[in-house]
């Protein structure tokens, strides 16, 4: 099963050779591989929000996979915004905001890790220290933080809405400013925490709760973290389709 994924991969990139240039960039394969699905674009997908775009990992694969779609991409960091307006200069279907989505609008703190994708409003967990030991290293900086029905009210979005969400446990924060906007939404694939990895971060379970509240059935995961000593399951994106 594993090799006809490998041999799946080779031929997609193989017939999509201007996708080999963004592997050094972090071009993600197993979360390509997901949004090839045919399932995904019979949601004949309009606009796709891309919270926590870090170096625009997912927007290179929307981008790609979704020609016909608009990308929104927010990412805080300004070293890792740098890289994503790279991105944005290539893909003529994304634009890159440098700022977090949140419940509130002004400035938070927010700790920037050394391994940037680890990097949250909140505070890690000792047990995320423990399993990743790369991620030890963080500082605190300040960025600024705005409500996503705010921004989407100027935005103008229309059509079929694809939310990701990837914020390190500060999803019901996101959701919380943006009800207006999950309300309208086709799916979100959102990560999601099996075991706490950040101080005050949300669960799987408070986040199925407040989807299907809104409407959404759970479709599954999209990709599993593991931790690597024990195989635990640490977190999952969680794919939430409006019924």
């Amino acid at each position: 099963m594993k090799l006809a994924k490998y041999i799946d991969d080779f031929f997609f990139l193989l017939t999509n050779p201007r996708l080999v240039r963004w592997i050094p960039h972090g071009l993600q394969i197993q979360p390509n591989r997901a949004y090839r699905a045919p399932w995904l674009h019979d949601l004949a997908i309009d606009t796709i929000l891309d919270i926590g775009a870090n170096v625009g990992q997912a927007a290179i694969n929307f981008c790609s996979l979704f020609p016909s779609a608009y990308v929104h991409s927010f990412e805080p960091i300004p070293a890792c915004f740098a890289k994503l307006e790279y991105v944005a200069n290539v893909f003529k279907n994304l634009s890159a905001y440098n700022y977090a989505i949140g419940d509130k609008t002004g400035e938070v703190p927010f700790n920037q890790n050394a391994y940037s994708p680890a990097s949250s409003i909140l505070r890690m967990s000792d047990e995320h220290r423990r399993s990743y030991p790369k991620t030890n290293q963080s500082k605190e900086i300040h960025v600024p933080v705005r409500r996503l029905d705010d921004v989407a009210s100027e935005l103008n979005l229309s059509g079929n809405i694809l939310i990701k969400i990837d914020v390190q446990g500060y999803e019901r924060n996101v959701i919380a400013g943006g009800v207006d906007t999950f309300n309208k939404a086709r799916i979100v694939i959102i990560e999601t925490a099996i075991k706490s990895l950040y101080e005050g971060d949300s669960s799987f379970h408070e986040i199925y709760q407040t989807l299907t509240n809104f409407g959404y059935a759970y479709y599954g995961s999209l990709e599993q973290l593991v931790d690597p000593k024990t195989g635990v399951i640490l977190q999952q994106d969680a794919i939430f389709v409006k019924q």
